[in-house]
């Protein structure tokens, strides 16, 4: 769940065709404090997972040394995580004494703004924000942090890489560029996941009603075919049964979110089907040497578009068309709707309170219905700028941020965390943990240990091309033009593809090739 709105989608617009795409990459400040990590424009050898390391003991706040360079540090985060984000920062500005200011950043400003800031060289800002579809186009304005490690650490790299080893292999990979740099700290990810009422599926009417209609014993859809069934089948009005009692209003089978988020689910239909939005092309030694849109790549995203609409149209609530996660979300708690297809793992915390409205409720978590299983996948990182005033102080923080204890703290609040340790540590599966953190963290888990591997980041456009910030949010004006009617599916589809390539070709480091 990335929070926006739709004043908010507005800025977007304007910030990005006026400002953003206005303002072709640069290169890096030239008098920041000097980085050594060279920019990556041709890596040479494909980005690899994290290798394991000797077990060592974790940092604590406790291991935060003096820090010499005193200079004040300016600290930026994404608004919808300051609640668990931010009582960790100021732990850290009390235990330290460190002289630190604040700033929560709505999603829709984060892109256009601290992209200029970065191209600039302005040094407003010590630690940033960072969506993992920007990682590429911002690497060059950004630390390596095992350079930092190596620069302020006593351990070096290897102090820190105890903890980043136990983030998983694909947050690792959505945290590079495609030559291995790691260009922050991972804490949240919004890998998304099916999220339905498993009490609608257990119940034996339910169950009996729906053999007797399809032919089939109703479970979590895992074809796109048996979504389109469920969906169908418990759509009800106002009155109709629903688990052997009358509806006190109308109930629909599932919810997509048909505006802002419309390319998050496009993208989870797409890799879902095992298509790509462009399919990377690579040498022998296996290094990304261009991008090409095929026809098959258009096909599948055509067929993306036709099923997110269709869906909309039969089986959503009215409200889904200009709604996302916020529309869904409560709507999914007062009953509203069975489900939600590509719903982002942080939703939990939210849907928790749906046990005080309707008390036999049982949500599950699964993965996404398609040929793969896959959906949508990414995180939010803490970045350092290379023109940051005081990068000592700023890995003194990142490096407590990395840390099982900040993390736990964070996933406790129902944060959808990165780490192994914590999310699958046994404590969550039992009590009052169990029914919120304890599903998250077990969903999660089942995710990036099966469909959301590192390999599969390989393969994505948003995790290679440095034109990926500009190319995701295109999609989202697109998409949503699609789902109102706005533009047809062929026209939408037509637009994306042009887009696509018009945008890699002036912004991305790489070569594009249209075969459509």
């Amino acid at each position: 769940m990335k929070g926006k709105s739709l004043v908010g989608v507005l800025v977007s617009v304007i910030l990005i065709l006026g400002l953003v795409l206005a303002c072709a990459p640069a290169a890096p400040p030239t008098e920041p404090t000097e980085p050594t990590t060279p920019t990556p424009t041709e890596p040479t050898e494909p980005a690899q997972p994290t290798e394991p390391t000797a077990p060592g003991e974790g940092f604590k706040l406790e291991d935060t040394p003096e820090i010499k360079d005193r200079t004040p540090i300016h600290v930026a985060v994404m608004g919808f995580s300051a609640p668990q984000l931010e009582p960790q920062i100021r732990k850290w500005e009390e235990y330290t004494g460190f002289p630190l200011t604040y700033e929560s950043m709505t999603f829709e400003v984060v892109y256009p703004k601290l992209n200029l800031e970065l191209v600039a060289g302005t040094g407003n800002y010590d630690l940033i924000p960072v969506e993992a579809s920007y990682t590429c186009e911002w690497s060059p304005y950004l630390w390596d942090i095992y350079e930092l490690a190596d620069k302020y650490d006593p351990g070096g790299a290897a102090a820190l890489r105890v903890d980043m080893d136990q983030q998983y292999p694909a947050i690792i990979r959505q945290t590079s560029d495609r030559s291995g740099k790691l260009c922050g700290v991972p804490f949240f990810t919004y890998q998304c996941g099916m999220m339905l009422r498993q009490d609608a599926y257990d119940d034996p009417t339910e169950q009996a009603n729906f053999k007797a209609k399809y032919g089939y014993e109703l479970a979590p859809p895992t074809t796109y075919d048996e979504l389109y069934d469920q969906a169908a089948f418990f759509t009800r009005k106002k009155g109709e049964l629903f688990k052997g009692e009358p509806l006190e209003w109308d109930l629909w089978g599932e919810a997509i979110m048909g505006r802002v988020e419309i390319n998050d689910e496009m993208s989870g239909e797409i890799w879902a089907r095992g298509g790509h939005w462009m399919d990377i092309e690579r040498d022998a030694k296996g290094n990304a040497i261009g991008f090409v849109v095929t026809k098959e790549n258009k096909k599948i995203i055509t067929e993306a578009l036709s099923s997110l609409k269709m869906q909309l149209d039969n089986w959503c609530s009215p409200g889904c068309l200009t709604g996302w996660w916020d529309y869904t979300i409560p709507q999914f708690i007062q009953g509203r709707h069975i489900i939600m297809p590509h719903g982002y793992m942080d939703f939990w915390g939210w849907i928790d309170d749906i046990y005080d409205v309707i008390p036999d409720a049982d949500v599950r978590g699964y993965h996404s219905p398609g040929e793969t299983g896959r959906a949508y996948a990414g995180n939010f990182y803490e970045g350092a700028p290379i023109a940051a005033r005081n990068p000592e102080a700023t890995y003194w923080l990142m490096r407590y941020l990395a840390s099982e204890e900040a993390q736990r703290a964070m996933i406790e609040m129902a944060m959808a965390g990165t780490r192994m340790d914590v999310l699958k540590d046994p404590k969550y599966q039992t009590g009052d943990w169990e029914r919120a953190v304890g599903r998250q963290n077990a969903t999660l888990d089942m995710l990036f240990t099966t469909t959301e591997t590192a390999d599969a980041m390989d393969d994505y456009i948003w995790f290679n091309s440095a034109a990926g910030g500009k190319i995701y949010e295109m999609t989202i004006i697109v998409g949503h033009e699609a789902m109102a009617g706005i533009r047809t599916i062929d026209e939408a589809a037509d637009e994306i593809v042009n887009q696509m390539v018009s945008l890699q070709a002036k912004y991305g480091e790489l070569p594009v090739r249209d075969e459509t």
